[in-house]
């Protein structure tokens, strides 16, 4: 739903690190609009945002490695890359209507 959080369901860090939202540019990720500290393991966890997330909006959830203050710093912090070197994100889209799968 749009507005100012983001809910995580479940995020899986091997090391202590954060989940990051960031609005889209064009097909990437762009502009840093929240962040959360998660420690090592499975937790979920919510994000406040700074700017609300709006209807049909796209939006990419980032994993980002902690220097060890436990402070994002998006030049001190780096996205954690996967075994093919790919950053690991997942898009998002905002919507009020929630498509029921029956089956």
């Amino acid at each position: 739903y749009p507005g100012n959080i983001v809910y995580i369901s479940s995020v899986q860090l091997a090391q202590p690190g954060f989940v990051v939202i960031h609005k889209d540019n064009a097909g990437t990720p762009g502009a840093v609009i929240g962040n959360a500290y998660f420690d090592k393991g499975i937790n979920p966890g919510k994000i406040t945002l700074t700017s609300s997330t709006v209807e049909g909006g796209i939006y990419y959830a980032v994993l980002y490695t902690d220097n060890g203050d436990k402070k994002f710093d998006a030049k001190k912090d780096m996205p954690i890359k996967d075994a093919s070197g790919n950053t690991i994100m997942k898009l998002f889209r905002v919507s009020t209507s929630i498509t029921e799968i029956k089956g």
